[in-house]
This record gives C-alpha cells, structure tokens and sequence, in this order.
C-alpha cells in the first residue's frame, strides 16, 4: 500500500516501477497495466498542451482570456466554455429584475405575455473587473 505522500507524483511513479512479482503472468499483466496509465497521462499532457495552444488563437483569446481570469478557472476550462458557448453576444450580463421583467404587449387584439430583454449595460462588466480591464466585451 502507497503511504509516501501524494498518489500520481514521481515519488509514486517510482514505487510503482519497483514492484515485482514472482509468477511471470501477474508481473507481464501488471507492466502492460502500469505502461497504459503513464502512456495515458502523457498524451493527456500532449493534449492539455495543445489546447493550450489553439486557447492562445486570437479567435479565442479574448474570451479565455477573460474566462481565465475567474478563481478555479483554468485555460482548458475556459476554453471548454468558450467552444461549447460559441456565441457570447446572446448573453447580455444583466440579472436584473428591470431586465428580466416581462411586458404586456398587444398582439393581434389580444393580450400576452413576451420578454423584451433589456440591451446590455457593458459599462458596468467591462473594468468591474480588472482582469476585464481594457479588452472588449465578449
């Protein structure tokens, strides 16, 4: 049993490769084991590290940028967001009840119900923040 600190670190990589074992097949089945997971997590470093690199295009910079600037938000988190959100003009930063109340309007003679957002209010987002400081709304 590991008791050396942290799992997954050198020191444990280390142990794990000075394991050995008596009957051939458990040590033939614990190498190809151990070789699958330090093979995975350098093509996750591969991966991690490529990503980093499409987060600097200048296509999603600015919004990761911004992301990246939040606590606990990492540059793959940001970018994750910034990929599957895509679009960001759609959200307009205002939580207010002014701007999420809904209006009745007429429609036809008769009365319903239609949200009408309000436009967004970036002078008070862009620099609030000051990672947010001289960049552009996203």
């Amino acid at each position: 049993m590991w008791s050396g600190g942290t799992a997954w670190t050198v020191a444990h990589h280390e142990w794990l490769r000075r394991h050995t074992f008596s009957q051939s097949a458990l040590a033939v089945a614990y190498d190809s084991a151990l070789e699958t997971v330090l093979l995975s997590a350098d093509r996750r470093d591969q991966l991690d590290k490529a990503i980093v690199e499409m987060a600097a295009d200048p296509v999603w910079g600015g919004v990761v940028g911004r992301l990246s600037c939040l606590r606990g938000v990492s540059t793959l988190t940001a970018f994750g967001l910034a990929v599957e959100v895509g679009d960001w003009s759609r959200f307009t930063g205002s939580t207010s009840s002014e701007s999420t109340r809904a209006r009745y309007t007429r429609s036809s003679g008769a009365a319903r119900n239609q949200y009408i957002p309000a436009p967004p209010n970036r002078s008070a987002t862009v620099g609030a923040n000051p990672c947010l400081a001289n960049t552009a709304a996203p």
